[in-house]
C-alpha cells in the first residue's frame, strides 16, 4: 500500500511539473507501481500474508453471519455457532482427540 501512495504522490508531482520530480523520466515515476504489483502478486503469498488475510476475512464473515442468525432468532437456545464448533474441533485436533 506505501509503494502505491508514494507513486501516486510521484505522479501528482510530475503532473504538477514541480522540480526536481519534473525532469525524472516517467520510467523512474512509475517505479514504485511496479514495485506495488510485483509486492501484492509475488512476496505477500511467499509470505502467506494473503492467506492469513483471508482468514481474518472469514472468521470475520463468520462471526457476523452467527451474530446475524442468534439475533433473527433462527437460532435455537442450545445450538453452537460455526465459530465456537470451528475453534472447538481445532482444539481437540491439537490435543489428538
Amino acid at each position: 500500500m506505501i509503494f502505491l501512495l508514494f507513486g501516486f504522490l510521484l505522479l501528482v508531482l510530475k503532473l504538477s511539473q514541480i522540480e526536481p520530480v519534473s525532469q525524472w523520466t516517467w520510467i523512474m515515476v512509475s517505479l514504485p507501481f511496479a514495485v506495488a504489483v510485483v509486492w501484492m502478486e509475488l512476496i505477500e503469498p511467499l509470505m502467506g500474508l494473503d492467506a492469513l488475510r483471508q482468514r481474518r476475512e472469514q472468521k470475520r464473515f463468520l462471526a457476523r453471519f452467527d451474530r446475524d442468525k442468534q439475533t433473527s432468532g433462527l437460532m435455537s437456545h442450545g445450538q453452537v455457532t460455526r465459530l465456537e464448533r470451528k475453534s472447538r474441533d481445532a482444539q481437540a485436533s491439537k490435543h489428538g482427540r
